[in-house]
């Protein structure tokens, strides 16, 4: 698929707007594809269109030896960025959100299992900073993985996470503090740009 940024993401807007509840939060079927992503991939291209400057995206899907999507702007600046996305969704997230499903609440921390079919969950207390310190990690760890691979020079990485309690300036401050405790360098990542979603505020860092 290729479309210019307004209607694609027009486009994934409607196409996830039209999913049944337990395909969107079971991430099946299409949903998975579409909010692990084209979502995070519509939301760079609208972070990137200004005036005088168009963006058009094209999607790979599941294209052998291609990465996720390329990005060609024109106007007055002209480039071309291949595009390869990650988030930081586990097994555990999605158990919270099975869960969810079934009875409506599911507690956001603490040890949750699947024990003969039924799922497990203890609420548990945590610091202030426990969602800032686990997206740090996440993020930090979906980053390395990516980093043994290779790609291109012009390869951008996108990673997203879904946080809605994480907004705003100092709590990005504070993920980029926590994920310097991993030993994470941007400036030696392998990729031409890297970026950080937040898909529940649509906010996002350029991380180099």
């Amino acid at each position: 698929m290729k479309a210019n940024a307004l209607d694609f993401a027009n486009f994934v807007k409607l196409e996830i707007e039209a999913l049944k509840p337990e395909d969107f939060h079971g991430r099946t079927r299409r949903a998975k594809q579409l909010r692990e992503e084209w979502y995070p991939i519509s939301r760079l291209a609208l972070h990137l269109l200004q005036p005088g400057l168009e963006v058009e995206i094209e999607v790979h899907g599941a294209a052998a030896g291609k990465v996720d999507a390329t990005l060609r702007e024109t106007g007055f600046r002209d480039r071309e960025l291949k595009v390869e996305v990650t988030c930081t969704y586990e097994y555990e997230d999605s158990l919270r959100d099975e869960l969810m499903m079934e009875t409506g609440s599911a507690p956001g921390a603490g040890k949750i299992t699947r024990i003969a079919g039924q799922i497990s969950a203890v609420v548990t207390a945590v610091d202030y900073d426990y969602e800032i310190q686990r997206n740090a990690r996440l993020v930090a760890e979906r980053i390395k993985a990516k980093c043994g691979k290779v790609y291109s020079a012009e390869t951008l990485l996108l990673v997203s996470f879904e946080d809605m309690a994480m907004s705003g300036w100092q709590n990005w401050v504070n993920f980029t503090e926590a994920m310097r405790r991993h030993e994470f360098s941007a400036e030696r990542a392998p990729f031409s740009a890297i970026y950080v979603l937040n898909a529940c505020t649509n906010e996002m860092q350029r991380l180099k």
